[in-house]
Formats: C-alpha cells, structure tokens, sequence
C-alpha cells in the first residue's frame, strides 16, 4: 500500500480548533483600523459594543471574550457610567 494511504489526516474537530474565535477576528480588525498611539499604549483599546456590531450573536461574543479573558488572551475593562459596556485590551 502506498504510503500516502497511512498519512494521517485531520479530523474536522481538529481543524476548528484552530480557528480562531469570530470575536477575537473582530477584536484584531477593530485593532488594525486605528494607528497605534504612544498616548494610549502599544494598542487601542476597543469597545465590546464594536465587537457586537461585527459579530451576529452577542450571546457568543459574551463566551468567546469571557473565556478570553480567562485565558489572559485580552483584559476586559468596565467603562464607568455604562455598566452594559466594556472596552477591552489585547495581552
């Protein structure tokens, strides 16, 4: 038997794995559409309700940043005046 035939291939739940989440692809287009500032940090900061805007399903942005955020992959910072926003930085 040929050789290619013992290879092994990836199943499709491997594969997804390493995908990146939608929220955090929307956290990095968000980031890469304004210039880094010294006055603000090495990145902007971006509001969680830009992510919402991007991404169909809040429900799923909420998991997505909070497993982020455990991760330590971002820090999610509450904006004072506005307890249903946050803004949120990459690590």
């Amino acid at each position: 038997a040929p050789a290619a035939e013992h290879e092994a291939v990836p199943d499709d739940d491997g594969i997804l794995a390493t995908l990146p989440d939608d929220s955090l692809v929307a956290v990095e287009v968000l980031r890469k559409q304004y210039p880094k500032s010294p006055s603000a940090g090495a990145y902007p900061a971006v509001f969680v309700s830009q992510v919402y805007s991007l991404v169909r399903s809040r429900t799923t942005v909420d998991r997505e940043l909070d497993q982020a955020a455990k991760d330590k992959r971002i820090r999610m910072l509450r904006v004072p005046g506005h307890p249903t926003d946050g803004f949120l930085r990459a690590m």
